[in-house]
């Protein structure tokens, strides 16, 4: 494969009057690919909140909100149902399960290691 970049650090000072940044993976049609892409990319340390897209779902969303520590998420495919103008409710709550549970376990996290310097 070939040798991807990010240009996320740039994109934050190429929209500096941004109030957030929303990453997505690359797609050159209409519409998210519903696909994910390398968390490794995002900066832990952003001048301004983030909001995470691509491919995320029930599944993955917890270790993207673990890894990546986002303002927000964006999900679409990952709650599709059958006909992709449709949304699938079960997958819905799924997913804000998923994404209140990662939330939780971050907040637990933080307020333990406040805790105990």
């Amino acid at each position: 494969t070939g040798v991807q970049t990010c240009a996320l650090p740039i994109s934050f000072d190429a929209f500096p009057h941004a109030e957030a940044l929303l990453v997505d993976s690359f797609h050159s049609g209409y519409g998210g690919s519903g696909q994910s892409f390398d968390w490794s990319w995002v900066p832990s340390s952003r001048p301004r909140p983030l909001i995470l897209s691509g491919g995320l779902d029930a599944a993955s969303v917890g270790q993207a909100i673990a890894r990546v520590v986002p303002f927000a998420v964006d999900v679409s495919s990952g709650i599709q149902a059958g006909d992709a103008r449709m949304k699938d409710t079960s997958k819905m709550e799924a997913f804000v399960a998923a994404v209140i549970k990662a939330d939780a376990a971050r907040s637990h996290s933080n307020q333990t290691s406040q805790n105990h310097p």
